[in-house]
């Protein structure tokens, strides 16, 4: 069985079985469903903020155990991390395990390399926690953000480097083995990193990449994702912009992903790496959350390749828009391990999957996007009479003498 995690504001969590048959499923469209087919899943288990097991006040991350896909880990703006295993999710049991914190947690990361079984927390304070599992206590406090910490991601390739971006547009490299200060803060500015001093076969001064007044974006810094082979480091920032980090040189690739950027969420905003046994190596593509839509882009070059937009006419049915705070914004993304096929979280409670398209979908998508342009075309029209209008009423309330 493959199951999907989504948390709510409500502070539910809901387990959904993707092998199950949806509902309203056409048979014309068994294996790839258009956007005017809306197929229905519902969730396996809820667990509600009325069960004493779960959480209290909204959720703000869910990750599966990295060595064991019967295992998750919740945050909440309750202040808590909570640890369950499947079979006790789906029962009366208590979570594996509680661990509080004095304020809201953010964002959570396990490595999926080391069996230390760490986790790295985020939370509204200006360190990382970091919990052990198997002792059921916080190890140390990674110490140096300015404001609260936003997201935390561990490295693929080095179990122990650990990246975290906070609401002072910092994004630090931690060594957690390390009682120093981190490794190095990331700068917007800085195309070069350490990469001089290893090709003069130099040893880097690492001080170089320790000064505070360096920041990965002008704002908070809000979403980390690494790409698989840890080469690359992905974050994003309430400057509206997506930035790609050379991970061993801490050298900002300059990659530019265009105006279509939106970023205002005061919580953590996520890229999406897609994994390379879909793209190939060296052909990294990214997801992320824009607005009302998904922006799907090739992260070493920044080109879009597609936009994922919710139809029109669903969009009008639920209240829509994807403007700041509206009910269509897309909260999260996540892809589907092993299957072309990727999910997203969105401000008015619904959860959508997206499948490859065909022929036929994309003939009805661009018909869709002439008809929004013509309405838009006419409403512009609309406006101006309106405006030619009211100045022509404005003159005739006037008595106007010619000498």
């Amino acid at each position: 069985m493959f199951f999907l995690l989504t948390g709510g504001a409500d502070a539910s969590i809901a387990l959904w079985d993707l092998t199950e048959t949806p509902d309203s499923l056409p048979s014309q469209h068994s294996q790839t469903p258009s956007p005017s087919h809306a197929l229905t899943h519902h969730p396996s288990v809820v667990l509600s903020s009325k069960s004493p097991r779960g959480h209290t006040y909204g959720i703000t991350h869910l990750t599966w155990f990295p060595f064991d896909a019967g295992v998750f880990l919740s945050s909440s703006y309750d202040c808590s991390l909570r640890l369950y295993s499947v079979p006790d999710f789906c029962s009366t049991s208590q979570p594996g395990g509680i661990f509080t914190f004095p304020s809201v947690v953010h964002s959570h990361a396990m490595s999926p390399l080391s069996h230390a079984y760490l986790v790295a927390v985020a939370t509204a304070q200006p360190h990382v926690r970091l919990v052990d599992l198997k002792s059921a206590a916080n190890t140390h406090s990674l110490a140096g953000h300015d404001g609260a910490v936003l997201s935390v991601a561990w490295s693929p390739s080095q179990e122990h480097i650990l990246a975290s971006a906070g609401a002072d547009g910092c994004v630090r490299i931690w060594d957690v083995r390390r009682s120093a200060p981190c490794l190095g803060l990331l700068d917007l500015d800085d195309s070069e990193g350490i990469a001089p001093a290893i090709e003069a076969g130099e040893a880097p001064r690492l001080g170089d990449l320790t000064q505070r007044n360096r920041r990965a974006h002008v704002g908070a810094a809000n979403g980390l994702a690494w790409t698989p082979s840890g080469e690359f480091l992905v974050s994003s920032g309430h400057d509206e912009r997506i930035r790609v980090w050379d991970a061993a040189t801490g050298a900002n690739t300059l990659v530019h992903f265009g105006p279509r950027v939106r970023n205002n969420a005061l919580s953590r905003v996520l890229p999406v790496v897609v994994p390379e046994d879909i793209t190939g190596a060296g052909r990294e593509v990214l997801l992320f959350p824009s607005g009302d839509e998904i922006l799907v882009a090739e992260m070493r070059e920044g080109e879009t390749l597609r936009r994922l937009r919710v139809p029109a006419k669903r969009r009008t049915d639920r209240g829509g828009g994807g403007g700041k705070g509206g009910r269509g914004t897309v909260k999260e993304a996540a892809w589907r391990k092993g299957h072309v096929e990727a999910y997203s979280a969105h401000a008015d409670g619904t959860v959508r999957a997206w499948w490859p398209w065909t022929g036929e979908d994309r003939d009805e998508e661009e018909d869709e996007e002439r008809e929004e342009e013509l309405v838009g075309e006419e409403g512009e029209r609309n406006r101006k009479r309106k405006a030619l209008d009211q100045v022509y009423r404005e003159l005739t309330k006037k008595k106007i003498t010619f000498t």
